[in-house]
């Protein structure tokens, strides 16, 4: 840190910079910086053809290093060296020494963190992994995120969405429970009307047959309040005939409190609310795990 001020103090002190005071370098020592290293195959060159380091490179260790630094690093420095000035003026023309915003660079730096600094990427020397490697001029920041299609995090937070059966104002939306869950996967991994196989045929003539039945049976039950409808006589269209057509989804069977149930006994199972709101949290993590995994290897629909 007071290594910092006094590289910045030396800023505030002259008149006229030159490029060696300007340099990036001048800082990096002191700025946040991760190396990556990648063990690339000869058969995985196509997913790092903007990570390879030289052109006889055939694979191997392939380095970025992440370094939080200046966006601009001129434009770093006007700043501060007006804020300084500014400070500086006040306690002149007051002749008080109030302590004012910036005290140092460090100070200066924590309210302007964020809109002055970025993290930015540049590729390292694989012939030199072992050893601490110094960005030159003559390394070029790389565009967007470097790590993008190479790397995939999936996070799981503080699991809230769970609540005590017998609790008041239960918020179904945010629930996290199993049923929400194995819809969710159902529709992305399972549903037969996705991409239908050979497999899946069966389970949609037997829905195409199911929603036949229950088209008829909402005919039959809708038949004298539909007839009194149709004779409103609705105006340019005389009396149009109204039918009601039903829409059976596979995931339809999952859409209850009871869908996931816990089988204690022979002929006694609990529904999943019933169970402790502890171990129902486990499971929504494992199976979020499960979820996780199944979607970055494409199994099932989503190959």
């Amino acid at each position: 840190m007071e290594e910092l001020n006094t590289i910045a103090e030396s800023w505030t002190k002259k008149t006229d910079l030159s490029i060696d005071d300007k340099s990036l370098q001048l800082l990096e020592p002191y700025l946040p910086s991760l190396d990556l290293w990648l063990d690339v195959d000869s058969t995985e060159l196509r997913y790092v053809s903007h990570l390879i380091p030289t052109l006889d490179w055939q694979g191997g260790l392939a380095g970025i290093r992440l370094l939080y630094e200046p966006k601009n690093i001129e434009l770093l420095i006007e700043e501060f060296i007006t804020c300084k000035n500014k400070v500086e003026k006040l306690h002149n023309d007051s002749g008080k020494k109030v302590e004012l915003w910036p005290k140092d660079f460090w100070q200066f730096c924590e309210r302007r963190l964020h809109s002055l600094f970025e993290i930015k990427t540049y590729i390292t020397d694989p012939t030199k992994a072992d050893l601490d490697q110094a960005l030159t001029e003559q390394n070029i920041a790389l565009d967007g995120n470097p790590l993008n299609g190479l790397i995939k995090i999936d996070t799981i937070n503080a699991q809230r969405g769970f609540s005590d059966v017998n609790a008041d104002n239960q918020d179904s939306e945010n629930s996290k429970n199993l049923s929400v869950q194995l819809r969710s996967y159902y529709d992305k991994h399972l549903n037969p009307s996705t991409d239908p196989t050979a497999k899946d045929l069966d389970a949609i003539e037997k829905l195409n047959k199911a929603q036949l039945v229950f088209d008829g049976n909402l005919k039959s039950r809708f038949k004298d309040p539909l007839k009194e409808l149709e004779s409103l006589n609705y105006p340019g269209f005389g009396n149009p005939k109204i039918t009601l057509s039903s829409l059976i989804k596979a995931a339809d069977g999952l859409e209850h409190d009871s869908a996931v149930r816990y089988e204690l006994f022979k002929d006694l199972s609990l529904p999943e609310k019933y169970n402790g709101l502890g171990y129902q949290n486990l499971i929504s993590i494992i199976f979020k795990l499960i979820r996780y995994r199944d979607e970055w290897m494409h199994k099932g629909k989503k190959s």
